[in-house]
């Protein structure tokens, strides 16, 4: 697994654009098809969704990523590897400030800390879980849920140090979703950038919704692509956990063309081109398969 970092600061600078966004968040196994075709015009299949869901990751301790590479090439954001960078830094080579990219495979650094999930499948544990804690309350409910949710991601993990399962508290109890991903942990830098020029235009807000936990995820169009980098909302976006408001409601992304000019031509003697090659098509596209 191997990733490059292309958005580099987490305040947001002057918007290159905007765009509107179908309102509020929406599971992955429960997305509202029909009417999104019937507002956009765009027809979104099952194939779709998996191809979507397996191409968007889990960053391990927080924040998000995407495959966009034929070979496992992971795109994020620079705040998120930051530790990564601070632990590969040494004297003379200070990954967090000066640009890293990585001309051959070999030259790859590994991040030891850090692993990557792929949400693999979903399943409705809700009355398994409901039925475990029925007529409890307080701490004898406490335990027999934790108890439940324990038991249910054993066996769904069966052993297996590749797959990671996680039942996941939704709408404050109301309901209980299996999430089974796979897991890996052999994560290389393959291209950390300096910080750019504040002043710089390269971003485009939209009306996303946007939470805690969702900086470094793709801004996809109707057809897969990526069209942004998400690190960012603004001040009417800290209200979203508990209400959308379209009106204000904005997520900031860093441009997907800003990103492959800058492989093309601010990186391109460093041996930018390797990253190029291996992106989807020659375009920031998410990928399904590492």
């Amino acid at each position: 697994m191997r990733f490059f970092a292309p958005a580099l600061v987490a305040v947001v600078v002057a918007a290159a654009g905007s765009a509107r966004a179908d309102e509020g968040m929406w599971l992955l196994n429960e997305l509202p098809l029909p009417a999104i075709q019937q507002s956009t015009g765009k027809t979104l299949d099952a194939a779709w969704v998996q191809r979507v869901q397996k191409g968007a990751l889990r960053l391990a301790g927080g924040c998000s990523a995407s495959f966009v590479g034929k070979d496992g090439l992971v795109m994020t954001n620079h705040h998120c590897v930051r530790g990564c960078l601070e632990d590969l830094s040494v004297a003379g080579k200070d990954f967090l400030n000066l640009p890293f990219v990585a001309k051959t495979s070999t030259d790859e650094l590994r991040c030891s800390k850090l692993e990557i999930n792929q949400l693999q499948q979903i399943d409705d544990v809700t009355s398994t879980v409901l039925a475990a804690v029925s007529g409890r309350s307080g701490q004898a409910f406490a335990d027999a849920l934790k108890a439940e949710k324990a038991r249910i991601e054993s066996a769904c993990a069966k052993d297996d140090a590749t797959i990671r399962c996680e039942v996941i508290t939704l709408f404050d109890g109301a309901r209980f979703h299996l999430y089974k991903q796979r897991r890996f942990q052999d994560v290389r830098l393959v291209l950390a950038p300096e910080f750019p020029e504040p002043s710089t235009s390269m971003n485009v807000s939209t009306t996303n919704d946007i939470i805690g936990g969702n900086s470094g995820s793709p801004l996809l169009n109707g057809d897969g692509d990526v069209v942004g980098l998400v690190f960012d909302g603004n001040l009417a976006s800290l209200g979203g956990r508990y209400v959308y408001e379209a009106a204000g409601n904005r997520t900031v992304a860093v441009h997907a063309e800003a990103i492959l000019a800058a492989l093309k031509t601010v990186y391109a003697d460093k041996g930018s081109a390797r990253v190029l090659a291996e992106l989807v098509g020659g375009e920031v596209r998410v990928s399904d398969t590492p």
